[in-house]
């Protein structure tokens, strides 16, 4: 992977982010996502629309990832440090890493998420919603595993949990030519292709 530095939530990061296809896109061009249709998506990035959407839950995830990353680092044993990175040959596809750690080339993904999606990751499963966001991210990286970290402090008993995710080289092949072609579709002004169905139920995790 290729280390950009720019200060994620600038300008330069918004025009680096709305410049290639991000994690957020992952799920949209997959199919998976419920707020975005990948025509949608494909229309913004032609036209150079930033996404608009905020809410009190984005605003609620912001406020205690910091928390949530502290506290995933300690359970890792290791520093945890967020990052922009592009894939190394395909360059338009790139991530902002919630957490890296460098020693162990691992990927981590923080949610804050609702009772209901948190309680998926305590049964030790990313939800499903989110797997081609975590794909991405082991695409871009070129890593072998990742974290996905799910962080509900109301919950009592797991308020947070670390569940594993081992790349799998297919689906990640799959999304990624996925993703290229959805960019070739931005660049040259053509109609998206259609989402694919990436068979994410065989997608195994391991809550760590």
């Amino acid at each position: 992977m290729r280390i950009v530095e720019v200060q994620e939530g600038s300008d330069a990061w918004r025009a680096w982010r709305q410049g290639g296809i991000g994690s957020s896109d992952a799920p949209v061009i997959a199919g998976v996502s419920r707020y975005l249709a990948a025509a949608e998506l494909w229309r913004r990035k032609r036209s150079g629309t930033p996404p608009t959407v905020d809410n009190l839950a984005l605003a609620r995830g912001r406020a205690l990832e910091p928390v949530a990353r502290a506290e995933a680092a300690r359970r890792l044993g290791c520093e945890l440090r967020p990052l922009c990175v592009e894939h190394p040959v395909h360059p338009e596809l790139r991530a902002s890493l919630d957490g890296w750690c460098e020693g162990r080339a691992l990927p981590v993904e923080i949610k804050c998420p609702t009772r209901a999606l948190h309680a998926e990751a305590v049964a030790g499963r990313i939800p499903r919603r989110f797997l081609p966001q975590c794909l991405h991210l082991l695409l871009v990286t070129g890593a072998t595993t990742m974290v996905y970290v799910s962080y509900h402090p109301d919950d009592r008993r797991d308020p947070l949990v670390l569940v594993e995710l081992t790349r799998p080289a297919a689906l990640c092949e799959q999304l990624a030519r996925l993703e290229r072609a959805f960019w070739q579709a931005v660049t040259e002004g053509e109609a998206p292709p259609p989402p694919l169905r990436l068979g994410l139920e065989a997608v195994a995790t391991r809550r760590m």
